[in-house]
């Protein structure tokens, strides 16, 4: 696709809205970052998939998403509702595969085993 004055106003804007929220993470107490840590590798990768692939887009494409107020969140909430992982099962996948079990209840309940 051509490069036009479009795709530079939209980059220009993922990367002002990158910034501030970079620095947003920064005023955060560290606690705080850890528990955005999924958010904050999102926010990252679809940043560099964004401005990485921008010239591949179609300004059709690129008018669209310059008309949200903030078109990098925009982007990043759909990639990550899409992702649809299950944290928990997997980390349970991969104890399961190292041979660990589940605990029994560890009641001594009469007349249950």
């Amino acid at each position: 696709m051509a490069w036009t004055a479009v795709h530079e106003k939209l980059l220009e804007k993922v990367n002002q809205e990158m910034d501030v929220y970079a620095r947003s993470m920064w005023d955060l107490p560290g606690h705080a970052v850890f528990g955005k840590a999924d958010e904050i590798a999102a926010m990252g990768f679809c940043c560099n998939q964004l401005v990485g692939h921008l010239h591949d887009y179609s300004m059709k494409s690129v008018e669209l998403l310059l008309q949200y107020e903030k078109p990098l969140e925009t982007v990043c909430c759909h990639w990550m509702a899409e992702q649809g992982v299950d944290l928990e099962a997997e980390f349970d996948h991969v104890f399961r595969e190292w041979g660990y079990e589940e605990p029994e209840s560890g009641m001594d309940v009469p007349g249950m085993s």
